[in-house]
């Protein structure tokens, strides 16, 4: 499904949402999960993508795992990732199936990975698994789009990219009724003499803010909080990005 997206994905997506984004992921953990442990600093990047959120995490000092379906993207992680000292563990999976080797003290799932899961059935699943890695005490942190983004930046809307050796056309289309986006996208990147060209299509599903809520505490979440941005701000779904924090209820000792 996103074999040949990894170029498009790691030029396009800015480097400050990344930076925003560990930073956030980095004061929830402290603030919400950091209390409740102290061994376990394990962290896995959800749909890691090319790495980029995965190795600025490492390099704030957790253990990280870059999960991924798509191999292309793990290499391009892997080829990001070279000679940063950090020893990240790859896994190629999909989310919905995904099999890890223990619990994990938090998961970030960054760039509207979610709005991926396009019916509600892989959605419960990924919240399920979620529930079952993360720890008690552990939290569990993501973003998605809201539907105005669709509607309004999004649908029927052409962009382009030019540079040197690549360039990039896309253009998007929402439907309402099945609130499913559209993607098509098309590079050319040269190689040597050539220019090499490379059709994609991705299709995100819109979710609302109740319905995630809904759906995170019947596996088990709680205490979920929501944001407009990485600075805390307060959702405004024209803002088209909102940020979700749950946590996983810690255990109760004995008297």
């Amino acid at each position: 499904m996103y074999g040949g997206f990894e170029n498009f994905y790691n030029r396009e997506m800015p480097v400050k949402y990344y930076r925003d984004t560990a930073v956030f992921f980095d004061r929830m953990m402290k603030k919400y999960a950091r209390p409740y442990y102290t061994e376990n600093n394990i962290v896995l990047d959800c749909g890691c993508g090319t790495g980029i959120l995965t190795d600025l995490l490492a390099q704030k000092g957790y253990d990280m795992i870059g999960l991924d379906v798509s191999s292309a993207m793990l290499d391009k992680a892997r080829e990001n990732c070279d000679g940063s000292g950090k020893n990240i563990l790859w896994l190629c999976q999909d989310m919905t199936k995904m099999d890890l080797y223990g619990t994990v003290a938090g998961i970030i799932c960054a760039t509207d990975t979610v709005n991926h899961l396009t019916t509600e059935k892989k959605l419960d699943k990924f919240f399920s698994l979620a529930s079952n890695y993360v720890e008690p005490g552990g939290i569990f942190v993501f973003d998605v789009l809201t539907e105005e983004y669709f509607k309004e930046k999004i649908d029927g809307n052409v962009f382009f990219v030019d540079e040197d050796e690549y360039t990039c056309i896309w253009h998007g289309k929402y439907s309402e009724k099945s609130r499913i986006c559209e993607y098509e996208i098309t590079s050319f990147e040269k190689e040597d003499e050539n220019y090499f060209r490379n059709d994609v299509s991705v299709r995100e599903r819109f979710y609302g803010m109740e319905e995630i809520t809904e759906r995170l505490e019947n596996v088990g979440f709680e205490n979920i909080k929501t944001f407009g941005g990485t600075s805390f701000e307060k959702v405004d779904k024209n803002r088209g990005r909102i940020y979700f924090v749950a946590a996983k209820p810690k255990i109760k000792l004995k008297k």
